[in-house]
Parts: structure tokens; sequence; C-alpha cells
């Protein structure tokens, strides 16, 4: 649990000091599964940056509501390498 706790909270650190990303609940604390606010719609992240750098996408939560279309909401466990984690920030930057 821990792990997955430490993890998360690197890659929501990574994340949202990337221009245009932001944590979508900044005040709310979380366990391993966070939502961001992406510049662009989550559905383009997930097809087109993330695909071309060989990366799983996440969540796209405008195919569950359509008003949350640059929402995406990420889990990171004890799965996830640091430097997989960096590999993602990275393809978002």
């Amino acid at each position: 649990g821990r792990t997955n706790l430490s993890r998360a909270h690197y890659a929501a650190e990574r994340i949202k000091v990337i221009p245009g990303w932001k944590l979508a609940f900044p005040r709310r604390g979380f366990f391993n599964e966070f939502t961001v606010t992406c510049p662009l719609p989550a559905a383009k992240v997930n097809q087109v940056l993330l695909r071309k750098h060989g990366i799983l996408g996440c969540l796209d939560l405008g195919r569950v509501d359509k008003s949350l279309a640059n929402q995406w909401l990420l889990a990171v466990t004890d799965m996830n390498t640091k430097d997989e984690i960096d590999r993602l920030a990275t393809a978002l930057e």
C-alpha cells in the first residue's frame, strides 16, 4: 500500500507541474487514483500523444460524461515503476 501511495503521489507531482496540466481536485487526498485536467481532450491525449510513445492511456472521463472531456483518471500502483512514471510525464511535456 505504501508503494502505491508513494508512486501515485510522485506521478501527481510530476504531472501537475507540466504547463497546461493540473490536478482536478488539488485539495482532496487520494490513495492511488487521481484526476487531472488536460490541456486538450483526454481522448486525443490517449489516441495521439501517448500512443506514439507506446504508452497505454488512462481513463478518458469524457466517455462517461461529455462535460468531462478534458478530465483523465489515472491509477498508479506498485506495478508502475518510477521510470514508467517519468516516461509518461516526458510524453505529456
